[in-house]
């Protein structure tokens, strides 16, 4: 077959599943996403994730009546005591299965992610948009669901939270909170809230947040209940030291390593904090500009994303697989390189690095990820996304 005539069927099939795109845009990534999550699970991965296995087990020693917040553990369980209860479901169930359907369902909340930032793009760049940012980010996907990892329902949650944001904002306010208490550098989304005065909704992340640390007491009880907080929130800083420098760790407290200081002192905390500076502040210009213009809408669109660029670079363990979160920076960034093809250079190091993975590096991807390349490379992502949108604002 000639080449022309290939590339005449490739152009004819696209068009075809963009014209499903544009009916069923909610199905159409939806089935991409199972899909990819079920080409991880059964043949890339056939085991149980680590992750996963953590939340299983968490769950099997609550029905024992056996701690369940155990520091000695090379890997711990450090999720709200509410989240223990929830997990007593995997506790009792077949590992590979219930692993391969908490995949599944990981992916279905992905899809809802992923769909609520293609509204940054226009219809007609939404499919190919989105492919080109999933594609910047699948190795990270990957990478989630061979863990069994929680990261995608958290997502799911926060694109909830916009999208009822005027209809139902206390209900938005509580799934700001829900995704809290699961990962707790998505209190930055209660922090949009806080700035833009969003009262009902912060509301909503008051009782959401009661809600969520207060539900254990009617079956475990007051005292029980308060102990386990307080051991969660004491496991949260006691469990980063043997972590924080590991290679996996792409954050600003990661990219802290390199100036070989001992992982959590003081020193290495602060020179974290430093870092952390390099995203803080042109974000948090970009938004004042913005509220000093009277644009308060351009101004809030820009902080949830870059509140979406914190959950990752400010957290003290800001995993690899937690740039999961920047598809919809991606998203964004293929539409302002829409409008001016040229641009698309700026975003180049974000596409070359969707390349540079274990199967194409081999050994060498361990080194990749000491050197924090990947917190680099987004880092320049976020400079690139705060100044277009200074001098352009955001559109949805």
């Amino acid at each position: 077959m000639r080449l022309g005539a290939i590339r005449e069927q490739t152009i004819a099939a696209w068009r075809r599943i963009d014209a499903v795109y544009q009916r069923h845009p909610f199905l159409v990534v939806a089935a991409a996403m199972l899909a990819f999550a079920i080409h991880v699970s059964f043949v890339r991965h056939g085991a149980v994730g680590i992750d996963f296995e953590v939340f299983r087990k968490t769950g099997a020693r609550l029905i024992a009546g056996e701690a369940i917040y155990q520091p000695d553990e090379n890997m711990p369980f450090k999720y709200a005591p509410v989240f223990a209860v929830v997990f007593m479901a995997l506790g009792v169930a077949p590992p590979l299965p219930t692993y391969w359907a908490w995949n599944i369902l990981n992916a279905l909340a992905l899809a809802i992610f992923v769909s609520w930032g293609a509204r940054s793009l226009k219809p007609e760049h939404r499919l190919l948009g989105t492919a080109l940012a999933f594609f910047a980010c699948a190795s990270m996907v990957q990478h989630h669901y061979a863990l069994g990892q929680i990261d995608c329902c958290v997502l799911a949650a926060i694109a909830l939270s916009e999208t009822q944001r005027t209809k139902n904002p206390v209900a938005s306010g509580a799934l700001l909170a829900f995704a809290a208490l699961i990962k707790i550098t998505f209190v930055a989304f209660i922090a949009v809230a806080f700035v833009f005065f969003a009262r009902k909704r912060i509301l909503g992340v008051a009782l959401g947040l009661a809600v969520g640390l207060l539900a254990p007491t009617p079956f475990y009880g007051v005292t029980q209940t308060h102990t386990w907080t307080f051991e969660w929130l004491h496991l949260l800083g006691a469990s980063l030291e043997p972590w924080i420098c590991w290679r996996d760790n792409q954050g600003a407290f990661g990219i802290a390593c390199l100036f070989g200081l001992h992982p959590a002192s003081p020193e290495h905390m602060r020179a974290g904090y430093a870092v952390a500076l390099l995203a803080v502040i042109p974000a948090g210009l970009v938004v004042l500009k913005k509220l000093l213009a009277k644009e308060s809408e351009q101004a809030r669109r820009a902080a949830v994303l870059f509140a979406l660029f914190m959950t990752f670079f400010l957290s003290p363990l800001g995993w690899y697989t937690n740039l999961v979160a920047m598809i919809p920076l991606c998203q964004r960034a293929v539409a302002f390189a829409a409008k001016r093809p040229s641009r698309a250079l700026f975003f180049l190091p974000i596409l070359v690095q969707a390349f540079l993975v274990h199967d194409t590096l081999g050994e060498a991807f361990v080194g990749y990820k000491a050197a924090r390349a990947m917190g680099f490379e987004f880092l320049w992502l976020l400079w690139v996304l705060a100044w277009f949108i200074h001098r352009e604002g955001t559109e949805d």
